[in-house]
């Protein structure tokens, strides 16, 4: 065997390595991306399935034009209160009542001032 076909097969074999290990990552961390994404979605559809009427009212809140720049909410037991916040915010309560049956109230947005 001579020198010459010696390093063209170890630059061959080392390209080959570095290719099939870059492709199997990128397949891992594809699959991984999916997993990630539908746990996601199923963790999402889970809580509007357990909470239906509260998250009915954000999409509502979200959306009002008059609060476009409201990015901050809070969702808290009735008996909390949420204080330092620089910014406008909603504030959300949920409480359980002595049935253990989930029972939903929502406070209106927190105007600008209220929030500081």
């Amino acid at each position: 065997m001579d020198f010459f076909s010696l390093v063209v097969g170890f630059l061959i074999g080392t390209a080959t390595g570095a290719a099939g290990n870059y492709m199997a990552d990128r397949f891992t961390d594809s699959r991984r991306e999916k997993k990630q994404v539908k746990e996601n979605e199923r963790l999402w559809r889970e809580v509007e399935a357990r909470f239906p009427d509260l998250i009915e009212e954000m999409k509502e809140d979200f959306s009002n034009p008059e609060h476009r720049d409201t990015r901050a909410f809070f969702v808290k037991s009735s008996k909390t209160s949420i204080g330092f916040l620089t910014e406008p915010c909603f504030q959300y309560c949920v409480f359980q009542t002595k049935v253990a049956t989930d029972s939903r109230r929502s406070l209106p947005p927190i105007p600008r001032e209220s929030c500081h």
